[in-house]
């Protein structure tokens, strides 16, 4: 799978915000169309979709996405967003003009 890294500003609790650095999966076009059909996920369920690794304290994995996401409510949308861009980014020209319809259903999924 396809990945890249990404510095990404999330909403700490009270607002703030504070740098992290993930290195984003970049799923195919077909993971993109099926998004929508598949149940909707948990925030960590979301995260564990979307995030290959982090530069952390703490490794990547279902236990730390968990504690991320019950510490870090707020974070999510900015992971979603900057996520999307780099899905956007990666497979560009690719997607064509599918890109609003595969979008859409991906973040409406996971948002």
């Amino acid at each position: 799978m396809e990945t890249v890294k990404k510095a990404v500003y999330v909403t700490k609790p009270g607002g703030e915000p504070a740098p992290l650095t993930l290195t984003f999966k970049i799923p195919s076009l077909a993971e993109l169309h099926a998004a929508p059909n598949q149940p909707t996920p948990t925030t960590a369920e979301a995260l564990l979709f979307m995030i290959a690794d982090w530069e952390a304290d703490m490794p990547f994995n279902a236990d730390t996405a968990r504690l991320f996401a019950d510490n870090y409510p707020g974070a999510l949308n900015d992971v979603l967003q900057a996520w999307g861009q780099a899905v956007s980014q990666a497979h560009g020209h690719r997607i064509g003009s599918a890109a609003p319809a595969a979008w859409s259903g991906v973040r409406d999924r996971y948002h």
